[in-house]
């Protein structure tokens, strides 16, 4: 992968996608100019269209006649069931018992095939293995896929060119697909920027393995970020999290809270609990002291409503 890949990358995906907008948010406390990426406001509010649009354009022409299936907790799901819409390929998707309603309606909404299995990933994955094998579909993953990765790196590319003057970006990450690509694009056109990636603390696999020097998998995980719950980043993401990622942090679920309520009370943004951890580190971290612009992530907002005022009230 290299920088020319997300460029043509972006080429290929501008007519299916939206340029999200990059808020400037007024805050005092740092001495940071800070930044909010709105890709909640993406087609499908979230940035997965980005590599979900890019891995179906590259699909041989045999391939797009049999199909994909994937296994997503929800915002890949979606983002792939309204790619495969759009470009006439068939989609199944699997997803998890415990994943949003929210984000299995929008799945449905788009004409894929749903099909609700398992409570752990593993469990999961191995459906939609044992699909793939009887109808003979395409097994993508939402994250540890090439051209899943350089499709999200767009953002990078995006970000970099409605700010020239980023000096920190925050992002969250779970399988590291967000992360890997962006970062990527972030660091090869200015390697002075700063990254800081951010899960939270029931689900924090790659602090952990940041620590421990290896590529961690978690037994288990927990967190109301049902976005970044994945035991483990995928193995292409591995290296490139590691070269490019400055700081790893962890934020707790009362963080995470704390930054939607944060989002929504001043700036009337409803966004899911995955798409408000980077904006909970650049609040709840102060021993960041940063300095100069910096631009924080929203992933998604594909969120429950009645659970999402029940955190914000």
């Amino acid at each position: 992968m290299n920088l020319s890949d997300i460029q043509e990358a972006r080429e290929q995906i501008r007519p299916f996608i939206q340029e999200t907008p990059l808020v400037h948010v007024p805050l005092t406390q740092k001495g940071a100019r800070f930044f909010l990426k709105c890709e909640h406001l993406q087609v499908t509010n979230s940035f997965k269209p980005r590599g979900a649009f890019y891995t179906l354009l590259n699909l041989s022409l045999k391939e797009k006649e049999r199909g994909v299936v994937t296994r997503s907790a929800g915002n890949f799901a979606k983002a792939l069931a309204y790619a495969g819409q759009r470009l006439k390929i068939p989609v199944t998707i699997v997803m998890p018992v415990h994943a949003p309603e929210v984000k299995k309606a929008g799945v449905k909404q788009f004409g894929a095939k749903l099909i609700v299995h398992g409570t752990k990933h593993a469990e999961s994955q191995a459906k939609v293995h044992e699909i793939a094998k009887e109808e003979n579909l395409v097994v993508l993953s939402p994250y540890d896929h090439r051209d899943v990765i350089i499709g999200q790196g767009t953002l990078g590319l995006e970000i970099k060119e409605q700010l020239p003057s980023i000096r920190h970006y925050i992002a969250p990450i779970g399988g590291g697909g967000l992360m890997g690509g962006s970062a990527f694009a972030l660091k090869a056109l200015d390697p002075k920027i700063e990254v800081i990636g951010v899960e939270p603390k029931g689900a924090g696999d790659y602090f952990l393995s940041c620590q421990e020097r290896k590529q961690v998998t978690l037994e288990s995980t927990h967190s109301i970020a049902d976005g970044l719950l994945a035991p483990t980043v995928g193995h292409l993401n591995w290296p490139l999290l590691q070269a490019h990622v400055d700081r790893p942090l962890l934020v707790s679920d009362e963080q995470i809270i704390e930054a939607m309520q944060f989002l929504y009370t001043k700036l009337g943004m409803i966004v899911e609990p995955s798409g408000a951890a980077s904006v909970a580190a650049f609040l709840s971290h102060p021993e960041l002291a940063l300095q100069g612009d910096t631009v924080a992530v929203i992933s998604g907002g594909n969120v429950d409503l009645e659970k999402f005022y029940n955190w914000v009230k």
